[in-house]
């Protein structure tokens, strides 16, 4: 169990050997030709530290037999192994993937029968993590099948059903999505989907749970695939897509979880969340509350609070009301909160944060919109206490009624009586339509830390501060816009 929690938390530090355009030296899966590789019984090993493991051949071998893919050959020592190409066997064999640093899925990984999968991370090195691209996965055809990560073994399961049953009977076990999961369209929860506190490790391998349906309007619950994620649990590489959820208000809401105190890893939430009322609350997302760690995490989410009351909430585009960290995340979609609108925390990113927002960009559109009272909304973070870091954001910020306080990065910026800070924080003043360059925070006239850019700048170069091993741009991705090489836009 250490040994596996040590294993995502060294997500924190970096995934650098995985960024493309930075030397590294790897054994990669492609259909390419085998080079630098040597396989001799059941063990393929560099005799190069750049080297090449045609998918065919290596198919061919566990059509016979256990493979060893390894980093560590005779005299030479890779960092890495990329999956580039996708591999799939039906014989019961089963393929290892060891690994010095890191191992990186990028295409799908498919145990079609009854074979298992043994995967290690850090056999000798450090800071690797175990990571699943856009468009990679690991899929098992039956849950029989052994499934082994860095020494822990993984119960499999294959619906959102089994999956509930079995953290009921074990909160503290290691379980794994086998293939991806349509929620039957007739099944709807009342609050979270999984209600008992979860502090075991789960790993969605890439795939995802669709069409999680939550619509109890219950007053003061959790909502989300998870209510609680205990400070030792790890959640990683799993996809929450097409959710809704229908809340109470005065709740928890979040798309992936409602509360985390432990770690969210490589993982994404894609959904509606509604609630006609909120007097309170944090909505988010991905996370309701964030007291733990969130890395490599993504949310696409159309959130609408209204038409009735909307007061001291708290309501961001990844997280509702962060006092962990949060680094190398974004969020994309929308924020609308209307009727009779008391003092909400709105922020494309984050409603409220007590902690560390690092290396992290949103492009959502918010609205505060009501009779009476007044919003505090920022591109990024609504309310902030504490620390931003080399992070951006770009969506448009629209607000009605007396004493606003509409900062184009941050609406109420707190962090200089709290011993926080601002360093290379960045907001688009051509998309937010806060087009002052004094008015990054709503409340702080040209706050420092905080600079605003046209999008043909933030398009230009690399804003000031960004570290081209994390940030890069493109044309082609993201609209121009900077994106985290290890969590571009899928």
């Amino acid at each position: 169990k250490a040994k596996e929690t040590a294993w995502v938390a060294a997500a924190i530090l970096t995934v650098a050997a995985l960024a493309p355009g930075v030397a590294r030296a790897n054994v990669v899966v492609s259909s390419g030709v085998t080079e630098n590789m040597s396989c001799s019984a059941g063990v393929c090993s560099p005799t190069a530290v750049d080297a090449v493991l045609n998918v065919n051949d290596l198919e061919n071998l566990l059509a016979s037999g256990d493979v060893d893919v390894t980093t560590n050959g005779a005299d030479v020592q890779a960092d890495s192994i990329e999956i580039d190409a996708p591999i799939s066997w039906a014989q019961d064999s089963s393929l290892t993937l060891d690994a010095y640093v890191s191992v990186l899925v990028n295409k799908r990984l498919a145990v079609a029968g009854p074979g298992s999968l043994s995967i290690t991370t850090n056999d000798g090195g450090a800071q690797g993590v175990l990571l699943f691209g856009a468009k990679g996965s690991a899929t098992f055809a039956q849950t029989s099948s052994n499934l082994s990560i860095n020494g822990v073994t993984y119960a499999l399961m294959d619906s959102l059903k089994n999956i509930i049953r079995a953290i009921k009977a074990d909160p503290s076990g290691s379980f794994a999505l086998a293939k991806s999961y349509n929620v039957p369209k007739h099944l709807s929860y009342r609050t979270a989907a999984i209600k008992t506190p979860f502090a075991g490790n789960f790993n969605g391998l890439g795939n995802s749970i669709s069409r999680l349906h939550i619509s109890g309007h219950v007053r003061s619950a959790n909502y989300g695939m998870f209510a609680n994620v205990e400070a030792s649990a790890n959640i990683s590489s799993l996809r929450i897509a097409d959710e809704t959820i229908e809340a109470g208000e005065k709740s928890l809401v979040g798309g992936i979880a409602a509360v985390n105190y432990g770690t969210v890893f490589n993982s994404a939430a894609d959904g509606t969340i509604t609630a006609t009322s909120s007097l309170v609350g944090n909505y988010g997302g991905a996370v309701g509350s964030n007291r733990g760690i969130m890395v490599d995490v993504v949310a696409n989410t159309g959130i609408v609070i209204g038409p009735r009351e909307a007061g001291q909430m708290v309501v961001g585009g990844l997280v509702g009301g962060s006092d962990g960290s949060i680094e190398e995340s974004y969020s994309t979609g929308s924020i609308s909160v209307t009727g009779r609108v008391t003092e909400p925390y709105i922020g494309g990113l984050v409603g409220y944060n007590g902690g560390d927002v690092q290396n992290c960009y949103a492009n959502v559109s918010v609205s505060a919109n009501g009779k009476g009272g007044y919003a505090l909304a920022g591109g990024l973070i609504g309310w902030n206490f504490l620390n931003i870091s080399s992070s951006y954001s770009t969506g448009a910020l629209v607000a009605s009624g007396a004493g606003n306080e509409i900062g184009g990065l941050i609406g109420l910026d707190e962090s200089q009586t709290n011993g926080g800070s601002i360093e290379a924080a960045y907001w688009d003043t051509t998309t937010s339509g806060i087009t002052d360059p004094g008015q990054g925070a709503g409340n702080i006239p040209n706050d420092p830390g905080i600079e605003g850019e046209t999008s043909k700048q933030l398009r230009g170069n690399l804003p000031n501060g960004f570290d081209p091993s994390i940030w890069a741009e493109d044309k082609k991705i993201n609209n121009g816009f900077p994106y985290l090489i290890n969590n571009p836009p899928s």
